[in-house]
């Protein structure tokens, strides 16, 4: 298995963490651009809870149960919506 100074992520604070949370500190690390998710929870009534701020769907999910707090049992009713990409001011004149 490699370290996460392999993958080129922070090793002091991933160091024994999954695959997933390696690949993340490797991608904030080179720069890239995290996404805004709308986070509904799927329950009798449906409800929004707020948005996150991820790379990906799969991480955006994680990130909304740890900010939500809801239970690893109850996942499965989190859906999250990807809202819009994060720019920069620079990247926004030149559109």
């Amino acid at each position: 298995m490699r370290s996460a100074r392999a993958l080129g992520g922070r090793p002091a604070k991933l160091e024994g963490k999954g695959l997933h949370a390696r690949l993340l500190g490797r991608a904030l690390s080179l720069g890239k651009v995290m996404a805004r998710w709308r986070v509904d929870y799927l329950g009798k009534k449906g409800s929004h809870l707020g948005t996150v701020e991820a790379l990906d769907e799969k991480s955006a999910i994680a990130e909304a149960a740890k900010q939500f707090n809801i239970t690893p049992a109850r996942r499965n009713k989190i859906a999250v919506t990807r809202l819009e990409e994060r720019t920069t001011k620079s990247e926004r004149d030149t559109r």
